[in-house]
């Protein structure tokens, strides 16, 4: 039951969650070499149950750059921001690892309440009708392609676990449902003695709680059964 509602949860916030844009959230410079200043742009969307991010790598620099170019790497020099990118999961730790230009590009996104469990990739120029392939190779897509939904809009149902938040999440929702049935059992039995009935079956007792059901024998001797 833990899993079955991690799953669900994770694919229900992966439908109707509502998106955003995703903006730029970091510039991330690695480990380049001579005067081309290596880096990853990283955009990110991010909000309670999702986080769905994108990146692409280059280069700049060298003999005779451009205006722009040189106010590019001021940015990226002074806005180095790595502490709060989530490494934990996806094909973006690989990227950054490989950085510059290495890095390729990518889209990704990861659902699940209250760690994030599932993840899947997003292929841009599929969604975009720019070239073939599925718009989402390890997950179930929702939206479809017709050229109008936008990477950032586009659903799928991720089908890829996060580990750590799929044994978390998990864990919380099976004490949940025990707690939750544990806690329905005891009120039933309950409710059932107050109206005078046996607690087991549900038998009328007439108020007779003490002296046990006659009819499925609770709380009564085995000579009188």
């Amino acid at each position: 039951m833990g899993i079955a509602t991690t799953v669900l949860l994770a694919w229900v916030l992966a439908a109707w969650l509502p998106h955003s844009p995703i903006k730029k959230r970091f510039n991330l410079v690695s480990s380049g070499t001579g005067k081309r200043l290596q880096y990853v742009t990283v955009y990110e969307y991010s909000r309670l149950g999702m986080v769905r991010r994108e990146w692409i790598g280059g280069a700049i620099g060298g003999g005779g750059s451009a205006l722009g170019e040189l106010g590019q790497e001021a940015t990226l020099k002074t806005g180095l921001k790595t502490s709060d990118q989530d490494r934990s999961w996806g094909n973006l730790p690989a990227a950054l690892e490989r950085g510059g230009r290495a890095a390729g590009a990518g889209v990704e996104d990861a659902r699940g309440w209250p760690y994030l469990a599932l993840w899947c990739t997003l292929d841009a120029s599929a969604i975009n009708g720019v070239g073939g392939g599925k718009p989402c190779p390890d997950g179930i897509a929702v939206s479809r392609v017709d050229g109008k939904i936008t990477t950032s809009h586009f659903r799928a149902l991720p089908m890829k676990p996060i580990w750590s938040g799929l044994a978390a999440d998990t864990g919380i929702f099976a004490v949940m449902w025990l707690v939750g049935i544990a806690g329905a059992a005891f009120a039933r039995r309950w409710w059932r003695r107050q109206r005078g009935r046996c607690v087991e079956c549900g038998y009328d007792l007439a108020g007779d709680v003490k002296g046990g059901c006659p009819e499925c024998g609770w709380c009564r001797p085995a000579a009188a059964g």
